[in-house]
């Protein structure tokens, strides 16, 4: 990657960012969520041997539409939040710092070697207490933090184990459903990311370590947490079509593209 089409990457990126953040409510605060990604190296470049290798404005941009798709979920379900004791903002707020520290994460286990050698609770308990400890030094609330370290593989495992609350599987379900920046739904978006868990791919090791936990692939472990619970959401807020078009009843279509 040269100078010239990082920066183009990063102003498409930029406009794409403010695209989505313009559907979220004007009132909100977002001056410790714009601190996260800094702390996090979001807003800086990633070099190798003296040259720019990548940019990583693009993990903002798909915090944004988690968090856009999030908030119109928890718009139809706020009183079910109350109840637990989450307000929206907490959701919206978890949604747009739950990939802060990823860059850091992906060196700390590069380092560690973690990946493939400890075992999939090891890889869990790694980025949760690191994530955790990233977030409150920022100062994020308690229920904040709780919410946005339930995400991937960690909000997974919460699901499963019956510990997530509704905020926290509002932000998993989310995330499962964004592909990059767009709003694609759950389907579509694990298609996406398959490349990323074949033999070469960067998280290969994964897929050794779900059928030796969960005695299935990955593919089957999320189905069987992700598809029950989108089936449960269509339900809460009343959708009665296909559950798998839950997000473009959620969402105009101008801002799925």
């Amino acid at each position: 990657m040269n100078a010239l089409e990082y920066f183009a990457n990063y102003i498409n990126t930029s406009s794409r960012i403010i695209e989505l953040l313009a559907q979220l409510p004007e009132s909100l605060d977002l001056s410790m969520v714009v601190r996260a990604w800094e702390k996090g190296g979001l807003l800086a470049p990633a070099w190798k041997d003296g040259t720019l290798d990548r940019a990583w404005i693009n993990v903002v941009a798909h915090q944004a539409a988690t968090a856009v798709l999030a908030y119109k979920l928890c718009r139809l379900i706020e009183r079910e939040l109350a109840s637990e004791g989450t307000a929206i903002e907490d959701v919206i707020i978890a949604a747009l710092i739950h990939d802060a520290p990823k860059r850091l994460e992906l060196e700390m286990h590069k380092v560690k070697k973690t990946a493939g050698q400890n075992g999939f609770d090891n890889v869990n308990r790694d980025t949760e207490r690191f994530s955790s400890a990233f977030f409150a030094e920022l100062g994020f609330s308690e229920l904040v933090v709780s919410i946005a370290v339930t995400t991937g593989n960690v909000g997974l495992d919460r699901i499963i184990a019956g510990k997530a609350s509704l905020g926290q599987k509002l932000v998993f379900y989310a995330d499962c459903c964004v592909s990059g920046d767009r709003i694609v739904g759950y389907e579509k978006r694990f298609d996406d990311v398959r490349k990323h868990f074949e033999p070469r791919g960067q998280y290969h090791w994964e897929l050794e370590l779900f059928l030796r936990k969960y005695g299935v692939t990955k593919w089957e472990t999320y189905d069987g947490v992700v598809l029950p619970l989108q089936e449960k959401l269509a339900r809460l807020i009343g959708f009665q079509g296909n559950p798998n078009d839950l997000h473009t009843h959620l969402v105009p279509i101008a801002s799925l593209m």
